[in-house]
């Protein structure tokens, strides 16, 4: 029997030696995973901030090359604007374009000037006799042209004697403040 209780402490001994080496396993090898899982976390996150930083320095970068072209433009046409003063500049243009597309102007009524902070702006009732596809054109030569003019609406009629189209166009007309 003697070797049947060396057998068992034998057995004993390696459980007891397996419970040992796995509790010094767990107790210091565990802070050890524990602390390296941690710090790739750690890591992890700053890669990504700094990811976010260097994204949000080229975001700045054409964000402030995207501000310098529409401020550019924006200093581009407050240049071109026309003051109160070179309204009758407006007139001379409505007036070139029908000339050139062959409408009659039979009426041009200025409203009257509403002065704000940033500027002023008038509405302007043309009404005309024409075909329709000249007015088509003087509307896109009115908003394409170098002042800024936007048609607010316009009221058109077939006129079946003369085939012709005759109606009104209301346009907005806005002018830089003077400086």
């Amino acid at each position: 029997m003697k070797t049947g209780y060396k057998t068992y402490y034998g057995k004993f001994a390696a459980v007891l030696l397996l419970i040992v080496f796995g509790l010094v396993c767990w107790l210091g090898l565990l802070p050890y995973v524990v602390n390296t899982v941690e710090k790739n976390q750690v890591r992890k996150e700053l890669r990504q901030r700094i990811s976010l930083v260097n994204n949000w320095e080229d975001r700045h970068s054409s964000l402030a090359q995207q501000n310098q072209v529409l401020t550019d433009a924006i200093q581009e046409m407050e240049s071109s604007s026309l003051t109160i003063h070179q309204s009758h500049l407006i007139t001379k243009k409505v007036f070139e374009y029908a000339q050139s597309l062959d409408i009659d102007i039979q009426r041009f009524e200025q409203g009257n000037m509403i002065v704000g902070e940033n500027g002023s702006e008038q509405k302007i009732e043309i009404r005309l006799f024409t075909g329709y596809h000249q007015i088509a054109k003087f509307i896109q030569e009115l908003e394409n042209s170098e002042y800024y003019i936007a048609v607010q609406s316009f009221d058109l009629t077939r006129n079946d004697q003369s085939n012709q189209i005759e109606g009104s166009i209301i346009v907005l007309v806005k002018y830089r403040s003077e400086k």
